[in-house]
């Protein structure tokens, strides 16, 4: 049966008109007259909707209007007509910083946004169940209202929705593994997801070529989409190519309003997610236009505020890594003066930020009253929940910037047992937590997907498992990792904890064979002093610029390349890769001399 959607109804099949008829041949005549006078305005500038007519949808100002000496009200969110774009469209600082989604009557009808029932039956998916969950715990307008409102604008971003909340539920239903299962059911959504990916790709088409504000920021909007939708499949390097081609076209253009900037929070997101995973090697870091958030002062007016300010810092630790990883490891170098005073003004900057964050709690765990109890309840638990893993994220970067400027010095991280076992304790108090954050959140009679599009507490938990050589304290967070399922973006638990278990293996070598009691421990125990009295773990075992190469399918493997330093100076190579599917690991070539 040939699909009729608002975007295109010159056609349909008699198959698709036949709901229509009727014994009465003027009622039926008649139901196609209503039919397609409704479809006719459906789309274009806001005058030709509220008039009923048909609008050629010019750019800035649609011609209808143009030649009849009216004002044309434009396109919506994406600009045009005689208004000027503007912020008008997002919710008030006030509302947006507690992250108060979208009300009822702002929704797009479904009438207005598709015409088919199955996309009719996706699009009121994502609506109550993925643009809720995939953002993670902290407030976002991009998802919490930009992009709804974008789907009622433009035909390339709602295909790429549907296309998306076909693919989220299919997880929700089936699980990450959902291909070995359902066989038909699948090859049906997957067939639908890839009928609606096709058809956003040829309405960006056209975006490309005029390439205007409205354009790009369309472009842009689904771009932020295909990068979710693959990395739900886990296709990681597809996403990076999303990721890499979205960054251009961001960087021509200048923020000049909220839409704008909601666009960019987006992607100075994923550019965090991205520079945590190539933390551990030399790299050059991506350019991301600055959010121009002002480091705050006083207090935080939300966790939302409060995590802008941590991308910020987090920003200039990853460009101070990378000038240092540039001089090499081979040298050993000695920092520069300019080195160690960024470092310290980044230290400031943490220090400040904590001071900032310790004086706004009481306004973080306690926002502004939502519409309801219900909606209040949960913005309370999602911003209690987001304030506590801002306090890891902390730790976590300060422990980054004090290990910034020796890349070659692995025996830097000893210094901060302390930290690593607050990241742990932090953690445990976490996961106790988590089953009623997520019932308040996303409880809505069925099983909920166990990926969010951003990150949360998966980079410092794998983090601390390969950089604490505290046998005990790494060990726990492998197993934490191990015992978490869900992925945050493109950090997938399963993924990473395979790679910490494989570097803690190389590093170890059987060292600490004489300690098997201290594996002994229930996940949920925090590290005692007794439990650290182990042998500290050589420098000459330790390996350094791990790599995680991920896959972009299921049966293409997990890479893991790393190096070690030999006696004689020089530098051995290791690279290995893992089975997702049987689990093994195969180190082919084993070390090799990478001098």
């Amino acid at each position: 049966m040939a699909k009729i959607t608002r975007y295109d109804q010159r056609s349909s099949s008699s198959g698709s008109s036949s709901s229509f008829r009727s014994s009465n041949g003027d009622r039926e005549t008649t139901q196609k007259k209503v039919a397609s006078s409704r479809r006719k305005v459906k789309t274009g500038c806001r005058t030709c909707k509220i008039r009923r007519v048909k609008c050629d949808e010019g750019r800035p100002s649609c011609n209808r209007c143009f030649s009849t000496g009216r004002t044309c009200d434009g396109y919506g969110i994406f600009g045009g007509g005689g208004k000027p774009t503007s912020g008008d469209f997002m919710m008030s600082k006030k509302r947006s910083a507690v992250g108060v989604g979208y009300s009822p009557k702002n929704t797009p009808e479904f009438w207005s946004v598709s015409s088919t029932t199955e996309e009719k039956s996706y699009f009121e998916w994502f609506r109550l169940q993925t643009s809720k969950k995939v953002p993670g715990i902290f407030a976002s307008s991009f998802w919490d209202q930009l992009i709804l409102q974008a789907t009622a604008n433009d035909p390339a971003v709602l295909h790429a929705v549907l296309a998306l909340s076909s693919i989220q539920k299919r997880e929700v239903f089936f699980g990450k593994d959902s291909r070995d299962v359902q066989v038909n059911l699948l090859d049906s959504q997957e067939s639908f997801m890839l009928r609606q990916y096709t058809k956003a790709i040829a309405k960006l088409q056209p975006h490309f070529s005029t390439k205007d504000r409205s354009s790009i920021r369309i472009a842009l909007v689904t771009c932020v989409v295909f990068i979710c939708l693959e990395y739900l499949q886990g296709h990681y390097r597809t996403a990076q190519t999303h990721f890499k081609n979205g960054l251009k076209l961001l960087n021509e253009i200048k923020v000049t309003d909220l839409i704008d900037q909601c666009i960019l929070e987006e992607f100075t997101k994923l550019n965090v997610q991205v520079e945590l995973l190539r933390l551990g090697y030399r790299h050059s870091c991506s350019v991301v236009q600055s959010t121009g958030t002002q480091l705050s002062q006083g207090t935080f007016h939300s966790t939302r505020e409060a995590r802008q300010n941590m991308d910020q810092i987090l920003d200039q630790i990853f460009r101070l890594t990378e000038e240092v990883r540039k001089q090499g490891l081979e040298n050993s170098p000695t920092p520069s003066t300019d080195q160690v005073d960024r470092q310290t003004l980044i230290l400031t900057r943490l220090s400040g930020w904590l001071h900032t964050f310790h004086a706004s709690k009481t306004k973080l765990q306690t926002p502004t009253l939502a519409h309801d109890k219900l909606m209040q309840a949960q913005v309370t638990m999602r911003d209690n929940f987001a304030y506590r893993v801002l306090r890891i994220w902390y730790v976590f970067a300060t422990v980054m910037t004090s290990v910034a400027i020796w890349p070659g010095c692995e025996v830097k991280f000893d210094d901060h047992t302390s930290d690593f076992v607050s990241i742990i304790a932090q953690m445990i108090d976490l996961r106790a937590i988590v089953p009623a954050t997520q019932k308040a959140l996303y409880d809505t009679g069925n099983e909920t997907t166990h990926s969010i599009f951003h990150i949360g507490l998966m980079p410092a938990l794998y983090y601390t498992a390969i950089k604490c050589r505290v046998h005990r304290i790494r060990l726990q967070a492998v197993r934490l990792l191990e015992a978490t399922s869900h992925r945050e973006g493109l950090w997938d638990a399963k993924v990473f904890a395979c790679a910490a278990r494989k570097v803690m293996e190389v590093e170890e070598r059987g060292f600490y064979a004489d300690f098997a009691d201290f594996d002994d421990f229930s996940i949920f125990e925090v590290p005692e002093q007794k439990d650290l009295d182990t042998p500290t773990l050589p420098d000459t075992y330790r390996v350094h610029e791990v790599e995680v190469v991920l896959p972009d399918s299921s049966t293409e493997g997990l890479q893991l390349v790393c190096r070690r330093r030999r006696d004689d100076g020089g530098w051995d190579t290791l690279n290995s890769k893992f089975d997702l599917t049987n689990h093994v690991w195969q180190d082919n070539y084993g070390w090799t001399d990478a001098s």
